[in-house]
């Protein structure tokens, strides 16, 4: 599976891959919920929608497809990691979480949503299925596997 999450902030994007071995970790450490993470995860709007459920790699119970990206028009994220966050203490980049802590929680809008730029959506499908057709054009991004 390739979970992502994706920091465009910057001009050459981080796109961190998100292993089912790193779930595994941060199962095992069992941190404490920040429940303004929660909060502000839960609160991203849907940038993809695959209408189909993927198995919780630990409990086996259905999760929202990971190649569902939420966002906040900044960040792009796999939507089954709000799952893992919850559920199995996913920890997150400390990039993001240094992000999010300084963000009010606000829901995107459809105009928001529709001027998200053709070559990030590129990246994002690229990233979640593997297939990069038609050559389309990607943003620029270091990969970073955890």
């Amino acid at each position: 599976m390739n979970r992502i999450i994706l920091d465009t902030s910057k001009s050459i994007a981080d796109l961190y891959i998100v292993s089912d071995s790193y779930l595994r970790t941060c199962k095992s450490s069992a941190t404490i919920l920040d429940q303004n993470l929660l909060n502000y995860i839960d609160s991203a709007s849907k940038y993809q929608i695959l209408i189909d459920t993927n198995v919780d790699i630990f409990d086996g119970v259905k999760v929202e497809d990971f190649r569902t990206i939420r966002t906040d028009g900044v960040w792009f994220w796999s939507a089954d990691l709000s799952f893992y966050t919850k559920n199995h203490h996913f920890t997150w980049p400390q990039n993001f979480l240094t992000y999010v802590a300084n963000k009010e929680i606000r829901r995107l809008t459809l105009d928001e949503l529709y001027e998200i730029p053709e070559n990030v959506n590129n990246t994002l499908f690229n990233a979640t299925s593997g297939i990069k057709y038609n050559k389309e054009e990607m943003i620029n991004f270091n990969i970073i596997k955890i």
